[in-house]
């Protein structure tokens, strides 16, 4: 047909609109480049505005020779897995020139050189505003943690537009005086315990002038030193504790993730943690992802905080969290407009989504305008049922919140707690998890 129009006869802006949704979605990857080299050439540069993953330093260094510098320029967050230093060439006996150096010094020589090649490779990616940095979840030796540390020193000669910096999988006893020298930083995600005290730590982030976000993780994987009893590791021999919290005075977005593996006290999520973040006016948001279901005291204490701040986000992630703690602690305080709930199955959904719909019934006024309910990869192909996670990434992403699994009866129940919700005008998503380019 003579009128007929193809893809190509649309403004290149909106073209290119269109590869960047489709590279950004998890469900669509990086399939639409195999459609046609056209699409290929315009389509391409699109790709590395992903996530990307790399498995090592090594991986880095290769990946950021080989790739054009103009493709270079698109990349805005990779994450980094910092493996130990390969200490194989020490062995080399022909390393004539090297043969009046003790071992220790030609060892620490080659964590120098891995240093400088990491440097060297992240000053090619000049547009680097997210950096993630996952250390080895074994216990780490004296070298690989002042390898580390080193690692961290660059960041800000090397990356000087990063705003969000993540160290994750075991970072404890780090030393954080890093910190200030990157005076863009403005979220930071810390999994593990500070070599500083309170008092210091608080210091530290204090000097952060745009830091609005903070984010720990606490994984009692290894003993604190000198630790004699579980009690031991409570906010008194930690750097993050309420004081620290009370010291910064922009902050908007608080995060707390505790991954225990016994039942146990928890080290953050505390009353003290409470008390410190009432007076923050700036704070909007709350998250809180545990791997055990918190006391009766910690749930009042929370929703006391709930009542006297003007949080707009909140998030609540551990096993078996039961709908009844939405009426019962007064989650949906006024403020309140966007709420993240942990929802393992239908059931619970709709039981979560029910009491939504109850305590709005009680309330005059409130501002809730959405509810995502959160699961876990296997949890979303259990529930959609075609067998297909989201990627291997960690970013958040909305699902699509018509695909339902295949009991009828779950079905009825949650299309009727949904429906009822939507009708007060509080739109309903599921989410589970993005994906990453991942490089080896």
């Amino acid at each position: 047909m003579s009128g007929a129009r193809t893809f190509f006869d649309l403004p290149l802006e909106l073209r290119e609109q269109v590869y960047k949704d489709v590279l950004a979605s998890p469900h669509q990857g990086p399939d639409i480049l195999r459609s046609c080299r056209e699409i290929l050439n315009e389509a391409h540069k699109f790709l590395y505005q992903r996530p990307i993953s790399l498995g090592s330093q090594e991986a880095l260094c290769d990946w950021s020779i080989r790739i054009p510098s103009d493709l270079l320029l698109n990349v805005s967050e990779i994450a980094l897995h910092v493996q130990d230093v390969n200490l194989k060439p020490i062995l080399d006996s022909q390393s004539s020139e090297r043969s009046h150096l003790s071992p220790r010094l030609l060892t620490w020589e080659l964590y120098e050189q891995e240093v400088h090649r990491i440097e060297q490779a992240l000053k090619r990616l000049p547009k680097i505003k997210i950096i993630t940095l996952r250390a080895l979840p074994c216990r780490p030796s004296f070298l690989y943690r002042e390898f580390v540390t080193q690692v961290l020193n660059v960041l800000s000669t090397s990356c000087p537009e990063l705003v969000d910096l993540r160290l994750e999988a075991n970072f404890h006893h780090q030393d954080l005086r890093f910190l200030p020298s990157l005076a863009n930083l403005r979220a930071f995600s810390f999994d593990g315990f500070s070599l500083s005290s309170p008092a210091a730590t608080a210091k530290i982030l204090a000097s952060l002038p745009h830091l609005s976000s903070l984010s720990v993780i606490s994984e009692r994987t290894f003993p604190i030193p000198n630790a004699e009893s579980p009690s031991d590791y409570n906010s008194s021999r930690q750097s993050f504790t309420g004081d620290v919290a009370r010291t910064l005075k922009h902050l908007a977005s608080f995060s707390v993730t505790e991954r225990i593996p016994a039942a146990s006290s928890t080290m953050f999520f505390t009353r003290d943690l409470f008390i410190s973040l009432r007076n923050h006016k700036t704070l909007a948001s709350l998250t809180v992802n545990l791997s055990h279901g918190p006391g009766t005291e910690i749930l009042q204490s929370l929703g006391e905080f709930l009542e006297s701040t003007l949080i707009e986000r909140l998030e609540l992630d551990w096993p078996d969290l039961h709908a009844g703690i939405v009426e019962q602690y007064q989650i949906l305080c006024a403020s309140l407009k966007v709420l993240w709930i942990r929802a393992r199955s239908q059931v619970y959904a709709s039981s979560i989504l029910s009491s939504v719909a109850d305590s709005l019934d009680k309330k005059d006024m409130f501002s809730l305008a959405k509810v995502v309910l959160l699961r876990s990869k296997k949890e979303a192909r259990d529930q959609i049922g075609d067998g297909k996670d989201g990627g291997t990434g960690s970013a958040k992403f909305e699902a699509c919140d018509d695909k339902l699994s295949t009991h009828d009866g779950d079905n009825i129940e949650f299309c009727r707690a949904r429906q009822r919700v939507r009708e007060m005008n509080i739109h309903v998503a599921w989410c589970t998890h993005a994906c990453q380019l991942e490089i080896r």
